[in-house]
């Protein structure tokens, strides 16, 4: 009652915005369970537009609210009433923040802008969106471009004229838009003087160590990502380390100098630079979502290449200090190939639609197998010959390749019959046969000692779905039937052999 006579004698009296900030540290203190059925707030003494949402939504109790809707959306649209109430439900985690909240069942949820912790609003989707005072919740659309709103969904709780919803949820936006941008221009504006204070432009390197912040890999293996990051120290006798590390030293500050077996694509940013995703974001600065430098070693296929990795890290402004990092690079332990027979067409739409092709047999594949030892690394390969191709994989490791049929084509769709009740509408047309797998053959070397991990595929291609029927839309029992499925394909076959392999 106290808190009712104190709102009404600050809407008597005019508040002024010192006023309405101490109204709303009151009313977070008080921490207030307003129910939807209450008297009228002046929209003048809401200072709810000054508060994100979230913070709101802590006063509020699950319930049922007195509900009115618009005839239209408008400014000038009238009210009425729509049912008896809504249901609302606030879903809250462990530190009491609501999370969700659920409108008739219905989930709402809630998010940040980027570079700003205010939350902005309770949505499904633009057109659904929740907006939330002390007494009341409007349900509005809102135009996501422009950041207008478009219309009213609903009212709940305390009622308000559609032209005082627009006003009141426009507020909001406005001031939202204004703290967001405050928000992330102070975030800017911090982080740009961290950059300037931890830059190492107008510095001089004297050396670079290398560390691994995931623990150095036993040894590079190809296409196995791995991180690294940089202890810089200054000729003012100053350490620092890049961010992965812990320090505040800018990974794109580095360069790559020198690389080998590193292909660029899988350099973030390109051999040149350590990565465009660690440069300085839109808003002036640095994106700290990217602390790391990853590198993917790409080796050969050739058994006799060099397969040593090797590269050179140095400062992008001055000095002689230069990290180094290499090593031999070993085959993986896994690779698969895949090979099919062709798809069956699909059949063309008409009265009735047409059948549609078989899928093709899974091609014949011979796949070759023999153990060396890799020159340089003294690594052990199963190295596999399909066709004219080579793929080395590290001994006792897994090599997959399939053969299967091809599937079937989609059988066409009868055509529809829209201005006779006395034509029957078309049939659908036969689904094709899926193909049959190949036959895949295994030629085992007797250089082969390490055992190995072969799997094969050889299943028949699936069969394609019946055309669908057409329908005649002015007599049901002229309907046109469904066209029958095609069956699956049969399994090929494999077999495994000892012998001579050719190369």
């Amino acid at each position: 009652m106290k808190y009712w006579l104190l709102l009404s004698l600050m809407v008597c009296l005019g508040i002024s915005q010192v006023q309405a900030q101490k109204w709303k540290e009151k009313f977070n203190k008080l921490k207030t369970k307003v129910k939807g059925d209450t008297s009228t707030v002046s929209t003048a003494a809401n200072v709810a537009h000054t508060m994100p949402v979230d913070e709101v939504a802590k006063g509020w109790e699950d319930g049922k609210k007195s509900t009115w809707k618009p005839y239209s959306s408008s400014e000038r649209g009238m009210l009425e009433p729509f049912g008896k109430y809504t249901e609302f439900k606030f879903i809250k985690d462990a530190n009491g923040n609501v999370t969700e909240i659920l409108q008739d069942g219905k989930k709402y949820t809630t998010y940040s802008y980027r570079g700003s912790d205010f939350k902005d609003a309770y949505s499904i989707s633009h057109m659904k969106v929740l907006y939330l005072s002390p007494t009341r919740i409007i349900n509005y659309s809102v135009n996501p471009t422009t950041y207008r709103v478009d219309g009213i969904n609903g009212i709940y709780g305390t009622k308000t004229s559609i032209k005082d919803a627009i006003k009141e949820v426009q507020a909001y936006l406005d001031y939202r838009g204004e703290k967001v941008d405050a928000d992330r221009e102070a975030i800017a504006e911090e982080q740009r003087q961290h950059r300037a204070k931890y830059t190492l432009e107008g510095k001089k390197v004297v050396k670079i160590t290398v560390e691994f912040p995931q623990g150095k890999p036993k040894q590079f293996v190809d296409r196995q990502k791995f991180e690294v990051g940089f202890v810089i120290e200054l000729s003012s006798g100053e350490t620092v380390k890049t961010m992965n590390l812990g320090g505040n030293a800018y990974m794109e500050d580095l360069e790559v100098v020198e690389n080998t077996l590193v292909s660029g694509s899988t350099i973030l940013g390109g051999v040149g630079g350590i990565g465009s995703k660690y440069m300085t974001n839109e808003f002036g600065a640095y994106n700290r979502e990217y602390k790391g430098a990853y590198f993917t070693p790409n080796i050969s296929r050739d058994i006799n290449s060099d397969n040593q990795l090797r590269l050179k890290v140095k400062s992008k402004f001055d000095g002689v200090g230069e990290a180094v990092i290499e090593g031999p690079v070993y085959y993986g332990n896994s690779h698969g190939e895949s090979f099919s027979g062709r798809s069956g067409d699909d059949g063309v739409t008409g009265k009735p639609g047409t059948d549609a092709g078989a899928g093709g047999t899974g091609p014949d594949v011979l796949v070759e197998l023999k153990q060396v030892t890799h020159p340089k690394t003294g690594q052990k390969v199963h190295l596999y010959k399909i066709n004219s191709t080579y793929y080395p994989i590290a001994a006792g490791g897994s090599m997959s390749v399939s053969s299967r049929g091809g599937a079937g084509g989609h059988g066409g769709n009868g055509d529809d019959v829209h201005d006779s009740a006395t034509i029957a509408a078309g049939d659908g047309g036969l689904g094709g046969p899926g193909g049959d797998g190949g036959t895949i053959t295994l030629m085992v070397d007797p250089s082969v000692s390490t055992p190995h991990n072969f799997q094969y595929d050889v299943r028949g291609g699936n069969g394609g779905h019946g055309g669908y029927a057409g329908t005649c839309w002015d007599n049901p029992g002229l309907n046109g039937d469904g066209g029958k499925g095609g069956n699956a394909g049969h399994s090929g076959s494999f077999k495994e052999k000892k012998g001579k392999v050719s190369f």
